[in-house]
């Protein structure tokens, strides 16, 4: 009889053990002095923080994107949960870096494996969808100017699970225009005089070097994104500043010019 008793708790166990699945977290580092952005593929629906050093927020008008960063510096390591509308759960260890591995993370609809540095496609592939773009025709006409400088839109594309925008930045002076960033953000459009303004950076997975415009000639930039889409509340904002100079420009582009992105062929 004790041997029925042992062999039975003995199956039992082995059954347990066979129906537990271990879940290895992400690791992540984070920072005071910056924010990282972790994007998922469904809604965020609840999220735990195993310290209050630990300060997560979703960014404003965006249920898919989790904003983290330290609220002390040096903490202990820690852990974080999110569970999505999908019912997914996304578990995280998470340390402390002045300078983090990664600032945006990136869940892919299709594998739902975390792209730590943001790599969807290689180096080559973004060229060859940039020779591509380059020499397909311009179907958008959104543009801006200051002191002789025009930044325009000239379309947005889709391909190999990214968004491409490209831009033509064109010098009417023969003062050359050497870019010092170009810049993407997701802002509000309505604001009361007394509320902070309310935005979100977003970073190019990849772009093309920005170069110097001599006088009277172009440059047609490409910047590659994970697709996205805004509110019709919100406005994709895009700056470009002058290095050691004053001619910066603001574009500034609404929801429906998202919408309007095409499959690229080439």
């Amino acid at each position: 009889m004790k041997n029925i008793i042992v062999l039975t708790v003995l199956a039992s166990l082995s059954f347990a053990a066979k129906a537990q699945k271990m879940i290895a977290p992400y690791h992540i580092t984070i920072s005071y002095n910056k924010t990282s952005n972790i994007i998922f593929p469904y809604a965020i629906e609840s999220v735990d923080r195993g310290s209050a050093s630990v300060l997560a927020q979703k960014a404003k008008g965006v249920d898919n994107i989790l904003q983290i960063k330290a609220g002390v510096q040096d903490f202990a390591a820690t852990n974080l949960s999110v569970v999505t509308a999908d019912g997914k759960f996304y578990s995280f260890l998470v340390d402390y870096a002045d300078e983090p591995t990664a600032l945006n993370i990136s869940f892919t609809p299709d594998s739902m494996k975390a792209t730590l540095e943001d790599k969807v496609i290689d180096e080559a592939t973004f060229n060859n969808i940039v020779a591509g773009i380059k020499n397909t025709r311009s179907f958008l006409h959104r543009q801006t100017r200051e002191q002789k400088i025009l930044l325009g839109l000239q379309g947005i594309y889709l391909t190999h699970d990214v968004m491409c925008f490209r831009f033509k930045l064109h010098n009417h002076s023969h003062v050359a225009y050497t870019p010092d960033y170009i810049r993407f953000f997701i802002r509000d459009k309505k604001r009361g005089k007394r509320t902070a303004v309310q935005e979100t950076e977003l970073k190019p997975l990849y772009a093309t070097s920005t170069q110097t415009v001599d006088g009277l000639q172009s440059d047609t930039p490409v910047f590659a994104f994970t697709p996205f889409t805004i509110s019709s509340k919100q406005e994709l904002v895009v700056q470009a500043g002058e290095k050691n100079g004053g001619r910066d420009l603001e574009l500034h582009i609404s929801h429906r010019k998202l919408l309007k992105a095409k499959i690229l062929q080439y």
